[in-house]
């Protein structure tokens, strides 16, 4: 359906255990006068492989006891479906795309436990962490990991998860990209960040939906020699319908050795 300059897509998500059997449907509006200039106001087909995995692989990923933090949001597509399917999440994206991003999130506060929140983080942003976007960013991570939420909830948080569908293709944003990889990690994995926790210590694990485009080696040799290590998810964990052999989604984690 399309309003104005906006393309409003519907996802269908059901919990493995919602009270209501009804499944939720996510209204997703794209902008397709900000598409003309700009990527992330459209949902890629990356998006829609991830975003099947994801409500397939409900229970071996545990998203409803997991924090998410998704870079390069773009319409908070993928991020939404998760926070639909419990988890607390934390939408990022350049400052352009955030009224998009938050207008998708108010179409959509019936579907979540936990409304996710919408912060703005160029990625340029975590080389000076005193900045705005980035004390923001680190502030709502470290409430949706902390106690606020672990005590509201049978469903504490046991996992987090960096969530990165589709942003890898221009390679003037590696560097960049990668200094915020390892700048979230660090956050997420910093024992003083969970001391207050009633719980044991969080796994942390990264995930990249991409297509194969040609720049993604040279990302993985940029990525690899930034310490980090990947598996691909086996073929079994696609959905039927939306797969791809040029989409493919990866596990990811930082050697800390």
């Amino acid at each position: 359906m399309t309003v104005g300059t906006m393309r409003v897509i519907q996802v269908e998500v059901e919990g493995i255990d919602r009270q209501n059997d009804a499944p939720q449907v996510l209204h997703l509006h794209e902008d397709m006068e900000l598409a003309d200039n700009e990527t992330g106001a459209t949902i890629w087909d990356g998006c829609l492989v991830a975003v099947a995995w994801m409500k397939k692989q409900q229970v071996q990923y545990m998203w409803r006891s997991s924090v998410v933090l998704e870079l390069g949001a773009g319409t908070g597509a993928a991020g939404l479906v998760l926070a639909a399917l419990g988890a607390r999440v934390v939408l990022t994206d350049l400052p352009h795309l955030v009224p998009l991003m938050e207008k998708n999130v108010r179409a959509n506060q019936a579907a979540f436990v936990y409304p996710p929140r919408v912060c703005a983080l160029p990625w340029s942003a975590p080389a000076n962490e005193c900045s705005f976007d980035a004390a923001a960013v680190k502030s709502a991570l470290i409430r949706a990991m902390g106690s606020e939420t672990a005590g509201s909830s049978l469903y504490a948080p046991t996992r987090c998860y960096i969530l990165a569908v589709e942003i890898i293709y221009l390679e003037s944003t590696f560097s960049d990209l990668i200094a915020t990889l390892n700048w979230t990690w660090e956050i997420m994995f910093k024992p003083e960040q969970q001391q207050e926790r009633a719980v044991e210590k969080l796994d942390v694990k990264l995930i990249i939906a991409a297509e194969l485009r040609v720049t993604v080696p040279e990302f993985f040799r940029q990525f690899h020699a930034a310490g980090w290590k990947h598996s691909f998810t086996p073929p079994e964990e696609y959905d039927d319908l939306y797969r791809s052999d040029d989409i493919r989604i990866l596990l990811a984690w930082r050697d800390m050795s």
